[in-house]
């Protein structure tokens, strides 16, 4: 119920506004408010709060705060389309986190960096941020960093690299959260496009979709919200181009619509190349 919360944000804020010294809780409760505006979706709002918060931690207030809004901030402006902004942003968590000696944090970061980087990130780049994440033990962040290395051997044209790591990242395990399962099956269902096995991808993707419908009730966080959907829009612009391809008008409105369905908790964070396929999922 974000209004609510909204409305109750509103109401604290008017009450430490009224007393002495609570420039601090002021800045946290700017943070949480920009996590909900995150979750309703509305980003640009989120980001413009993170950005409160951070200014006011940064003029004073409790480092370990410190890290984890500029986290926050970096996460906000990379969604509403600022690479260098969360660029700026992730430096200056990784210079927190550093000085509390924060470390296993530091590979969030490393990511946060290399989905900014965005199409300029190389295979050794990701590669090395799989490494450090499953190391950390960020397992669903080192999924969607394998990703992105995948996506840097495509577009190097190393393709038979690319979708035997894709058929790796895409095999399920019983201890997967939904959020990482609709990942997995995002990564089957590329390794089989790329191999040229249309229907067994095709139903990759269909599989993946209903996997995140059924569970978006219980994805929890923000963060693994952003997750699952992130994947699941993928999910629905592969299905697109498939059905484009392949001339299945009817398999196409309904990926279009699934698409459209994503964008209701978070913006799409996929870059379309083909013109027409991005204006029909807008």
């Amino acid at each position: 119920d974000v209004p609510s919360a909204l409305t109750h944000f509103a109401a604290a804020e008017s009450l430490f506004s009224g007393l002495p010294g609570q420039r601090e809780p002021l800045a946290i409760l700017c943070a949480d408010r920009a996590r909900a505006l995150l979750a309703a979706n509305l980003v640009h709002e989120s980001r413009l709060e993170s950005d409160v918060a951070l200014r006011m931690l940064t003029e004073g207030g409790n480092a370990a705060d410190r890290a984890d809004v500029a986290l926050l901030a970096a996460e906000a402006r990379l969604r509403d389309g600022d690479a260098a902004g969360a660029a700026a942003a992730a430096r200056l968590a990784r210079g927190e986190l550093s000085r509390q000696q924060r470390t296993t944090w530091l590979p969030l970061v490393d990511l946060l960096e290399l989905r900014a980087a965005g199409a300029s990130a190389t295979a050794d780049d990701a590669e090395r941020v799989v490494v450090a994440l499953r190391d950390a033990g960020w397992s669903s962040e080192a999924l969607t960093a394998g990703l992105i290395l995948c996506d840097a051997h495509l577009r190097a044209g190393q393709v038979d690299v690319a979708v035997g790591l894709l058929g790796s990242l895409g095999r399920r395990t019983a201890r997967m959260s939904p959020a990482d399962l609709t990942t997995s099956c995002l990564a089957r269902a590329m390794a089989q496009y790329h191999a040229g096995a249309r229907a067994a991808a095709r139903r990759s993707v269909e599989r993946g979709l209903v996997q995140l419908a059924a569970n978006r009730l219980v994805l929890g966080t923000v963060e693994l919200r952003a997750h699952a959907v992130a994947s699941g829009a993928s999910l629905a612009t592969l299905g697109a181009r498939l059905a484009v391809e392949d001339r299945r008008p009817r398999e196409l409105l309904r990926r279009i619509e699934s698409a459209r369905g994503m964008s209701v908790l978070l913006r799409d964070p996929v870059v379309h190349t083909d013109d027409q396929l991005a204006a029909l999922l807008a």
